[in-house]
């Protein structure tokens, strides 16, 4: 088979296509974790490799999260035993009264992620769902001063919390 000159450009077009679509793929990772209990993510290493934080309840339980590893944006829905509230409010101190605009929108991360929750946020919206919202800050691993938020919404009544971690800025 001899290669023309535009068949050789036509071939080497569509293997640098191929890489491109082969390394994007891999650059946006996003992984789906579930855990029965708080002590099942630990033992798991979710605490030390940064996708939930070491202050949820220990009586956390059906732990789902969604992480993007190139960009260590999380997401995480939980539940918790009303034992906890007293530690776990002291951990989340102060109510939100707005949202920074790094928070005020989130992209849904898959079906499981609720509508209150995307896109156009806004504390009265988070309230009307039941929820409480609390902003939290965390400095970035890679020792420049940029930090990272988290919104966390907990619902106090039911035991349920979920909260949302942004890029490093």
């Amino acid at each position: 088979m001899i290669l023309t000159k535009a068949s050789y450009r036509k071939h080497i077009l569509m293997l640098v296509i191929s890489w491109i679509t082969v390394l994007n793929v891999a650059c946006n990772e996003v992984r789906k974790l579930n855990y029965a209990s708080f002590s099942d993510a630990v033992v798991a290493g979710e605490i030390t490799r940064g996708w939930i934080p070491y202050y949820l309840p220990e009586s956390s339980c059906n732990i789902h999260i969604i992480y993007d590893i190139t960009s260590s944006k999380t997401w995480c829905k939980f539940e918790f035993s009303p034992n906890d509230i007293l530690i776990f409010k002291e951990a989340m101190g102060t109510e939100a009264d707005f949202l920074p605009t790094r928070l005020r929108q989130i992209k849904k991360p898959d079906s499981s992620w609720p509508e209150f929750l995307s896109d156009n946020l806004d504390i009265q919206k988070i309230r009307r769902n039941g929820f409480s919202s609390y902003i939290l800050e965390e400095k970035c691993h890679h020792g420049f001063d940029d930090t990272m938020l988290l919104l966390f919404v907990i619902n106090w009544e039911d035991g349920k919390g979920i909260f949302h971690r942004t890029i490093c800025q």
